[in-house]
């Protein structure tokens, strides 16, 4: 009985495709588009984070010692949100006593 094997030697697709040394105008013009709308969500993330710690820190202004010993913090919606952690995380935050 004869056996025959294949040889396949595989190149990266870099190398079957020669790639330009310097990306294109149009390929820059994405890029630079990709990167403003990454640094707007990031900008108003960073707003929203800094409005909901200045809520909280009202509540706590507000509140008596007893009741904020009390306190729990519950996030809703979650089900609703891409989650990129394992942390829970929510849209908004509600107070319980």
């Amino acid at each position: 009985m004869t056996s025959t094997s294949l040889n396949l030697n595989w190149a990266p697709f870099s190398e079957l495709v020669p790639f330009p040394s310097r990306p294109s105008p149009l390929h820059k013009r994405i890029r630079e588009r990709e990167e403003k709308e990454r640094t707007k969500e990031r900008e108003e993330k960073e707003r929203l984070f800094h409005n909901v710690v200045a809520e909280l820190k009202k509540t706590f202004e507000k509140t008596d010692l007893k009741h904020l010993q009390n306190l729990s913090i519950g996030f809703d919606e979650t089900a609703n949100l891409n989650v990129e952690t394992d942390e829970p995380q929510g849209e908004t935050i509600g107070l319980a006593e």
